[in-house]
C-alpha cells in the first residue's frame, strides 16, 4: 500500500501536468474503493460492508531516488474516473477486471484477485 497526497487526486476533466519533464512517468490502472464508514481495526469479514462504491483511477509514478509515496503524490498524479459503481452492483469485489488503454491500444490489464494484499486485508 502506498500513500498518495490528497493534492494528487483530480478528476478526469481537471488539468494534469507532468511534474518532472526530465524523467519518464509510468501510468497504471488502479482499482479505487470508496469507503463510506469510519472504522479502525476492521475485521476482514466486515471489510466489504464499508465499501460504498468502486471506480478506476489512473496512477502516475515518476521513477527516481525519492521515497515511493513522494514519486506518486505529485499534484494531479491520481486521476479518478468520473463513474462510480455502487457496492451493491458488484457481485464479487475480489474479482474485478480493470485495464488501461493508450491511444486506443490495450496497455495493461489487471484483476483484483491478483493483488498481493486483497481488498479486505487493505481495509
Amino acid at each position: 500500500m502506498f500513500l498518495n497526497a490528497t493534492s494528487s487526486v483530480v478528476g478526469p476533466a481537471e488539468d494534469g501536468a507532468l511534474q518532472q519533464l526530465d524523467r519518464r512517468d509510468d501510468c497504471e490502472p488502479e482499482l479505487a474503493v470508496i469507503i463510506d464508514k469510519a472504522g479502525r481495526n476492521i475485521h476482514r469479514a466486515e471489510a466489504f460492508h464499508c465499501i460504498a462504491a468502486h471506480t478506476v483511477s489512473l496512477d502516475v509514478t515518476t521513477p527516481g531516488p525519492e521515497e515511493r509515496s513522494l514519486r506518486k503524490s505529485a499534484n494531479s498524479y491520481s486521476v479518478l474516473n468520473p463513474w462510480l459503481v455502487t457496492a451493491d452492483e458488484v457481485a464479487n469485489t475480489s474479482n474485478i477486471n480493470f485495464w488501461l488503454t493508450a491511444n486506443g491500444e490495450p496497455s495493461q490489464k489487471a484483476n483484483a484477485r491478483d493483488l498481493i494484499l486483497g481488498i479486505a486485508e487493505l481495509i
